[in-house]
């Protein structure tokens, strides 16, 4: 569903800071893109989904750095 907000936010591409470990200097994300992804990962944290996926498949530091 397209709601007007979403149009206007789109059209202004408004940014946001955004802070990556490793990463000197400023980065910028699209604001809605920022806010929706924060959205979804605190809903999987509190609803306990990652935890539930990586009690079944565990990701060990070495696999990030693939």
């Amino acid at each position: 569903m397209c709601f007007p907000q979403d149009v206007l936010t789109d059209l202004s591409a408004e940014c946001e800071n955004l802070p990556v470990e490793g990463v000197s200097g400023a980065c910028y994300a699209h604001k809605g893109m920022c806010q929706a992804a924060g959205y979804i990962y605190k809903k999987l944290v509190n609803d306990g989904i990652l935890s539930q996926a990586f009690s079944i498949a565990p990701v060990s530091s070495e696999d990030w750095v693939k």
